[in-house]
């Protein structure tokens, strides 16, 4: 339902029919644009009935969401203000759990740390499958990634994976300990899970995942010049690249193939191969194998390379806004034991 259309619809409050159009359009838009997604939601706003139901409710959900994703606190603040009364609270399954979480993804990207770990924890008594408890730990797992408790993450994600079941969660936990593994240099720990995801990942023919876990488990090859165990998973890693089909993906791996052939092969970069690396680089730069991308410059010494990839890591960024931006309490019982 288009935004045009619903908003001449729109004269009184919203039916039910036209809260579940609603949602689905606005939940669209968070993935497409959020900044049209808080757009349409403060033009159905006044239309959202003012008693709770499943519908209201994860609407002012989807608003949050998209308030949170443009950074657009009054909005935030607001869709709080009506998901944590209690009789809406408790007119769908996990409400507080789906307040807890994003809410500590709100505070985690305006920089309180402290505050957005509270919140996970919170969300954490909530929590009841695997899949809200895998979630939840990935989202500690960030904030102690940006704070370097890398220990402390570590610890989190093995309790975890003595608990969960699922393949396919532990796939993921796996992953997540393997990176903490590489922030701290422990590669043979990293390559050890990495198998065990990509095994996982492969087995249910995950083309994305495959990939991403797959290019993980081949850096770590990499730092360690374990060149038969890469030449043994590439073919692998490569076919499930290809059919992901992500530029970012088919970049890194030809970065890696290449540093192959230079450190293990013993080969020169032909002119067309230079070419091709410098393309891909400003692509790189904006994802998390930027670091990646650093250690692999500095391994192929080439200086045509290493003098473009200075000058754009070395590229001024754009000045960092001032936080100005303040917390906003969630007024929950954080224990689920507490609630009424």
């Amino acid at each position: 339902m288009l935004l045009s259309s619903l908003s001449v619809m729109l004269t009184t409050l919203m039916s039910p029919a036209e809260l579940f159009g609603a949602l689905n359009e606005l939940k669209s838009l968070n993935q497409r644009s959020p900044h049209q997604a808080i757009s349409y939601y403060q033009t159905i706003i006044p239309h959202i009935p003012t008693s709770p139901s499943k519908g209201s409710m994860e609407l002012h959900l989807a608003g949050m969401e998209a308030a949170i994703r443009t950074d657009t606190p009054v909005l935030v603040r607001s869709a709080l203000k009506v998901a944590s009364q209690y009789d809406w609270v408790t007119s769908i399954k996990h409400g507080e759990f789906n307040i807890f979480v994003p809410m500590a993804i709100y505070h985690r990207r305006i920089g309180d740390h402290s505050y957005a770990e509270y919140l996970n924890k919170c969300a954490l008594t909530y929590a009841k499958s695997e899949q809200q408890l895998s979630k939840v730990v990935s989202n500690l797992s960030v904030i102690y990634r940006y704070t370097e408790q890398h220990n402390k993450a570590i610890q989190l994600l093995k309790e975890q994976l003595n608990v969960v079941s699922t393949k396919s969660i532990k796939a993921g936990l796996y992953n997540n300990l393997g990176n903490f593994y590489q922030l701290q240099s422990r590669y043979i720990d990293a390559k050890t899970v990495y198998k065990r995801a990509f095994l996982i990942h492969s087995m249910n023919n995950n083309a994305f995942l495959s990939s991403s876990v797959g290019l993980n488990l081949l850096k770590t090859m990499i730092s360690t010049s374990n060149w038969s165990d890469f030449s043994r998973f590439e073919p692998a890693v490569s076919q499930f690249v290809e059919q992901s089909e992500h530029p970012d993906f088919i970049a890194y791996l030809y970065w890696q193939k290449l540093i192959v052939s230079v450190k293990h092969q013993d080969k020169k970069l032909t002119s067309e191969q230079v070419k091709k690396l410098k393309e891909s680089m400003p692509l790189l730069h904006t994802t998390e194998v930027s670091p990646s991308i650093t250690e692999f410059v500095n391994l192929i010494n080439h200086s045509e390379l290493a003098n473009e990839w200075r000058i754009l890591i070395d590229r001024p960024h754009e000045p960092i806004r001032e936080q100005v931006v303040s917390r906003i309490p969630v007024a929950l019982p954080c224990a689920k034991n507490n609630a009424a």
